[in-house]
């Protein structure tokens, strides 16, 4: 994953490409909104965390050189104290599919 935004494609995919290395690592961030669902602000402060994909509903892969624990404290700046969020750093493959 380089440069640009990645894009998730339209037709299935069944295995993406995950590389990574110590500076930019690829997170996939899962959220949870319960009460008040402001998808967008939300989804305006993850495109600003660097390059992204947003392949299923709730699920989103960024590129970026910042931790765990800093990408989840930027976004719950625009979450309920009440939402869920689950960051998560991935490494090597990962398997998608879609109808």
């Amino acid at each position: 994953m380089t440069g640009g935004r990645l894009s998730s494609s339209t037709k299935p995919l069944t295995r993406l490409n995950i590389r990574s290395s110590e500076q930019m690592k690829v997170y996939q961030i899962n959220y949870d909104l319960r009460k008040q669902r402001n998808y967008d602000e939300l989804y305006e402060k993850i495109r600003s965390l660097g390059n992204w994909c947003h392949p299923l509903e709730s699920c989103w892969l960024i590129v970026s050189e910042k931790t765990p624990s800093q990408i989840a404290e930027e976004l719950f700046k625009v979450m309920d104290g009440n939402d869920g969020l689950l960051v998560t750093r991935l490494q090597n493959e990962a398997a998608l599919v879609q109808p």
